[in-house]
């Protein structure tokens, strides 16, 4: 739905360009990051994991299924989350891309005065992460917010699950899903609407009110 009207080009290896995105948007209709209200759900609208399968392609460690399945997740326009979110009432939204699930959520919380707990076994990831994960095979960008990360971060899951789940939720994606704060009377049937119409939407969380003691740690992961 785009017009392609000019770019540039380099030298490399590997073939790569540039876009520069210019549109317009009502003033009252913009998502910012600082719109999140207190009970809100967090809704992703992708799995978490193209920076780790990155990695392994880049290794030629990744399957032709694991590899299909990343360039599916990426190449799926936000267009019809966005629709879809919007019909229900979603009042502050990110997408998740370079700064990872926990680095643009910690954005949310941040802007909107907030705190958010995420569960740790909701969060969905692409197949294979685990398997490269576990090889070691994670990107420079993805241990640099992680070191930023992890300070912000309460952790009260199982101990044998912090490695797992610190790292791909700070995994940088690249064009990731979007993080949407859904009013909660209206979030199971803005899930379904979604799933309904192919994006695998799942609740992976809840915003709630600043805790003064925690202040450090404005999010939890159980």
């Amino acid at each position: 739905g785009v017009a392609v009207v000019g770019g540039h080009t380099v030298r490399d290896p590997e073939l790569k360009f540039g876009l520069s995105v210019t549109g317009e948007v009502a003033l009252d209709a913009v998502w910012a990051n600082t719109g999140a209200r207190p009970g809100q759900a967090l809704v992703l609208t992708k799995p978490l994991g193209t920076g780790i399968i990155g990695q392994a392609i880049k290794a030629e460690a990744a399957s032709a299924a694991e590899i299909d399945l990343a360039v599916a997740s990426m190449t799926t326009l936000n267009d019809v989350a966005a629709r879809v979110g919007r019909a229900h009432g979603v009042t502050a939204a990110t997408d998740v891309t370079g700064f990872g699930l926990l680095g643009h959520l910690r954005n949310i919380v941040r802007g909107s005065g907030l705190a958010a707990e995420l569960d740790a076994a909701a969060l969905p990831v692409l197949p294979g992460v685990d398997d490269h994960l576990a090889a070691g095979r994670v990107p420079g960008g993805s241990k640099t917010n992680r070191g930023f990360l992890e300070p912000l971060v309460a952790w009260r899951g199982a101990a044998a699950a912090r490695e797992r789940v610190l790292t791909i939720a700070s995994d940088a994606q690249t064009s990731g899903g979007l993080l949407l704060c859904v009013p909660p009377e209206r979030v199971d049937a803005a899930v379904a609407e979604l799933r309904a119409a192919g994006v695998p939407a799942v609740i992976i969380g809840r915003l709630g009110a600043p805790d003064p003691d925690a202040a450090a740690t404005p999010i939890a992961i159980r």
